[in-house]
């Protein structure tokens, strides 16, 4: 069984909330053939077979910036302006960026003051195998709050000039600089709309009740979360009656803050003749999210769902692929500590809350511990997916070792599922 922490980064729609100005920059990037000329492959007219870490349900990926500096970057389609985004102000000096183009307000989620990054134009981003030129980059300037998240950047439609390939089961991904002959081997083929440069796709839930909604998404790697479903502005899509709730409501952490929220489920999530079940969703609180949703969008497809196929962006011709992977079939479910986790750079875990009753409550774990250690064994060790595999055992008794205040402690739980 599955036990994935539902840690909410929720950078979609970065752009929406900029000033005019400030937006316009960043939408007035190169146009999809421009792009596509700014890239160089190494080799022929692919790059393929680039390895990436899945960290926290997240795809995270060697990125070299200017040929000075390689950081690791998450591969979010939720950033839909053409560049990369540095969370710490230290990079942007590394790089010798000490002048900016201008400043600008970061969107995303969270109810706190939108955040500044500077704008550097003329950046060139580089993974193995193929260089992208003439990119824009943003620099947050206030990385306090970001510092400790595992990624120190963000890569996102800059790399979707080319077609990109994720195969999650070898764990890499594979470039094209087109895909003349898709054919029925690529899966199943979705159209695909753009929201402030962000892909979107049609797909119906149905409701616990049994009732079938259309709705539009966003297909968000950036995001581990399954499904996030915006159940205020429609009644139809109105949260269920059994749902889940952290103690301060915290369901993750958003560029501007915490996302506050419940967790339930819908009966099935459609996505044309490809039906998952019982699909774990978030109902994330209408006024955490800013302006990170549009009026036309009613949520979004995060990669607890994407991971269980092998999946294909082709933004020039307005498309993805799906093909299911042998991880299709397998359960949703809610970490069964009861941990709301955000995994951190130095390999620990914060505990940014926990589940209301849930065994971790029980036991007296707290929003603001580090999880150090499962059955005496380090957490920076085991890894991000060994780490959350050990609580996915339901029944088995487990013992977590804490540290609040600088002090440690030990407490054992029995993993229980909590919905």
């Amino acid at each position: 069984m599955s036990s994935r922490p539902l840690v909410v980064v929720c950078l979609a729609v970065l752009a929406s909330s900029l000033g005019c100005s400030a937006g316009a920059a960043l939408q007035s990037g190169a146009s999809g053939a421009e792009a596509l000329s700014a890239v160089r492959f190494a080799a022929g007219e692919t790059a393929l077979g680039i390895p990436f870490r899945l960290v926290d349900d997240q795809i995270v990926l060697p990125v070299r910036i200017n040929d000075t500096l390689t950081v690791e970057m998450i591969l979010d389609t939720g950033l839909g302006f053409d560049g990369a985004l540095l969370l710490d102000v230290r990079l942007g000096m590394q790089l010798g960026l000490t002048k900016y183009a201008q400043m600008v307000p970061l969107g995303g989620g969270g109810a706190q003051t939108p955040k500044t990054a500077g704008l550097a134009t003329g950046t060139t981003l580089g993974l193995p195998g193929v260089t992208l030129d003439n990119r824009l980059l943003l620099v947050v300037q206030d990385s306090t709050s970001v510092a400790h998240w595992h990624a120190a950047g963000i890569i996102g439609k800059a790399l979707m000039s080319c077609v990109v390939e994720i195969d999650f089961q070898q764990r890499v991904l594979n470039l094209l600089r087109s895909l003349p002959n898709a054919g029925a081997a690529l899966g199943h083929e979705y159209p695909i709309t753009f929201e402030q440069g962000i892909p979107v796709v049609s797909a119906t839930v149905v409701t616990d009740r049994g009732r079938e909604v259309p709705v539009r998404l966003l297909v968000d790697t950036g995001s581990n979360v399954a499904l996030l479903l915006r159940a205020t502005p429609r009644p139809d899509l109105r949260a269920p009656k059994r749902l889940i709730r952290p103690v301060t409501g915290v369901l993750g952490e958003g560029m501007n803050g915490p996302m506050r929220g419940s967790v339930g489920r819908v009966g099935r999530l459609k996505l044309g003749p490809i039906a998952l079940n019982d699909v774990l969703t978030s109902f994330v609180d209408e006024s955490e999210l800013v302006v990170a949703f549009g009026e036309r969008i009613d949520g979004m497809i995060g990669n607890e769902i994407l991971q269980r196929f092998t999946m294909t962006f082709d933004y020039a011709g307005g498309r993805m692929f799906l093909r299911p992977s042998l991880q299709f079939s397998r359960p949703f479910d809610f970490n069964m500590a009861g941990l709301v986790l955000q995994a951190r750079r130095d390999g620990l875990f914060s505990i940014l809350d926990v589940i209301a009753g849930s065994p971790a409550a029980r036991a007296g774990v707290a929003g603001g511990d580090l999880l150090i250690a499962i059955d005496g064994r380090d957490v920076r060790s085991l890894g991000s997916e060994q780490t959350l595999g050990m609580l996915r055992a339901r029944g088995k008794a487990v013992e977590l070792t804490l540290e609040r205040g600088g002090r440690r402690s030990t407490q054992k739980v029995t993993l229980a599922r909590l919905i």
